[in-house]
């Protein structure tokens, strides 16, 4: 296995049925050094053999490793987060290694304060490699900055604030992230404009965005709650703008 023997190639939902195989087993390899990824969270690994290790990175590339030696032997750059495990097969007798990338889990969901400084956008794709393959992912274009949003002026009290951000952090959170800084697959509140102010009642208690994935909270947070973290989130956003977040 060198470095340039192993490369992406087009997967094929419509081909030959996959044929299980004995190659793979989980856990990283007892020999070698477990190198470590440069973002906030470690990835699994997939092992086959004796000397050669697969790890998925997070910030946006999968490697190959010798399992004897932890040697670096191979990376491609996924253009987006890899945060689901890896998996090998094998069809009429050749190996293909598959993973899909893109922010999901528990990272792209709620680990936003992480996530955002990598600035890589979600990508949803499934990888496939083989020995040989030679196909490549498209030139990303380049990035378009987001404005910065027009925030209304606070007008809620600190006590408010900060019992907007005990309510947020108890609902809030496990979609829109720590802090409100999205990871991506979810709107950041910090960026939202002022007709979703006007809008906040309707929108967090009357569900008035539910066939967007935004379910009503009636019955969950009351009317104080929900305007007690309407503060909390244009807290967040003057801090955006400031510069302080």
């Amino acid at each position: 296995m060198t470095a340039s023997a192993m490369a992406l190639t087009a997967c094929d939902r419509d081909g030959p049925a996959v044929e299980q195989t004995a190659l793979s087993s989980s856990g990283p390899p007892k020999t070698a050094e477990r190198p470590l990824p440069p973002g906030s969270f470690n990835s699994n690994w997939l092992t086959h053999g004796r000397t050669f290790g697969e790890q998925r990175f997070s910030p946006g590339e999968f490697a190959a490793y010798a399992a004897d030696s932890g040697e670096r032997l191979w990376a491609f750059p996924a253009q987006t987060g890899v945060t689901a495990g890896p998996v090998t097969y094998a069809i009429d007798g050749e190996q293909y290694v598959s993973v899909a990338v893109g922010w999901g889990t528990i990272t792209g969901i709620l680990g936003g304060p992480a996530v955002a400084p990598l600035q890589m956008k979600n990508r949803s794709r499934v990888l496939t490699f083989r020995l040989g393959g030679s196909a490549q992912l498209p030139v990303l274009p380049d990035p378009v900055p987001i404005p910065l949003p027009d925030v209304p002026e606070q007008r809620a009290s600190d006590n408010t604030v900060l019992e907007g951000h005990r309510v947020f952090a108890q609902r809030c959170l496990v979609c829109h992230g720590f802090s409100a800084v999205s990871g991506g697959l979810v709107s950041d509140l910090r960026y939202s404009d002022r007709q979703v102010y006007a809008q906040w009642d309707a929108i967090v208690l009357g569900g008035s965005l539910s066939s967007n994935g935004m379910p009503p909270f009636a019955g969950v947070v009351t009317p104080a709650q929900s305007q007690a973290i309407k503060a909390y989130i244009i807290d967040r956003a003057h801090a955006l703008l400031s510069g302080m977040d």
